[in-house]
């Protein structure tokens, strides 16, 4: 018969497979690897609710992220962020400051 402290130890390991599932799905959406992403998501298509600990989503990280310093043509992002909006799972499109994917800085420089 398992003890209480097998069910606590397997609890423990479960989230931890979340935290080690949402790291990669971050990563992967910020390095822009597509197939990565795809494969995350048809895994545990919770993920696409995944935030950073800044509170940006997925589509944030995708808009941000520096095609010309990842050495990739800004088309990578795009298919990117179209991959994830076809999701229809991002449902929150700003972040805690308010901040849309679209216009990342409107806290801070209002328009």
């Amino acid at each position: 018969m398992p003890d209480s402290n097998s069910f606590t130890r397997s609890k423990a390991g479960a989230d931890n497979n979340v935290m080690s599932s949402r790291a990669r799905i971050i990563e992967a959406v910020k390095s822009l690897d597509l197939e990565s992403t795809k494969a995350l998501v048809k895994a545990n298509p919770s993920l696409l609710t995944a935030t950073d600990r800044q509170g940006r989503n997925l589509l944030h990280l995708a808009c941000s992220a520096p095609c010309e310093k990842l050495n990739l043509s800004e088309a990578v992002s795009t298919r990117m962020v179209n991959f994830l909006l076809d999701q229809g799972s991002i449902r929150r499109f700003s972040n805690s400051w308010c901040s849309t994917a679209l216009r990342p800085t409107s806290k801070i420089a209002p328009v």
